[in-house]
C-alpha cells in the first residue's frame, strides 16, 4: 500500500513537472530558438553514423523516400534546402518532401520519413522526458 502511494505520489509530481515544463516552453519557444534546433539537427543527422545510415536506408525501404518535415514556425527557403540537401545526403535519393506547420512543436522539427519518425522539437523530447519518468515509476 505504501509502495502505491508513492507510485501515485510520483506520477503526480511528474505530471505537474511536465505542466510546469510546457507552460514555460510555450513563453520561451521562439523563431530563434528553432533555428537553432535545427542547426542542432542538421549537425546531428549530417554526422550520423555509417552503420546507423544503413540501418535507417533498410529501414525505409526500396523505391522513392517520401517524407513530411514539420517545423513549429514557417521555415525559410534557405532551411527548406538545407534540409532538403541533408535528406537527398542520407538517402542517396532525391526524397520527395512536403513542408508542413505545427506550432503544437513549440520549436524544432519532426521528420516523418516512410513511416519512421525523426527529429528535434521540443514537445517530442518533453513527451519523451515525461515517459520516461512514468516508465521508472512503474518499474519501482
Amino acid at each position: 500500500r505504501i509502495q502505491e502511494e508513492f507510485n501515485r505520489a510520483e506520477e503526480q509530481a511528474l505530471r505537474n513537472g511536465s505542466l510546469f515544463v510546457t507552460r514555460l516552453l510555450d513563453q520561451i519557444a521562439s523563431l530563434d530558438l528553432e533555428v537553432r534546433l535545427i542547426d542542432i539537427f542538421l549537425k546531428e543527422f549530417g554526422a550520423l553514423p555509417s552503420e546507423r545510415i544503413d540501418s535507417l536506408r533498410r529501414g525505409w525501404g526500396e523505391g522513392p523516400v517520401k517524407a513530411t518535415l514539420v517545423s513549429a514556425y514557417p521555415l525559410m527557403p534557405e532551411q527548406q534546402q538545407q534540409l532538403i540537401n541533408a535528406m537527398d545526403d542520407i538517402t542517396e535519393k532525391q526524397a520527395v518532401l512536403e513542408f508542413d506547420q505545427d506550432p503544437e512543436l513549440f520549436a524544432g522539427l519532426r521528420i516523418t520519413i516512410n513511416g519512421w519518425v525523426l527529429g528535434l522539437n521540443l514537445r517530442d523530447e518533453l513527451r519523451g522526458f515525461s515517459e520516461l519518468g512514468s516508465e521508472r515509476a512503474s518499474d519501482i
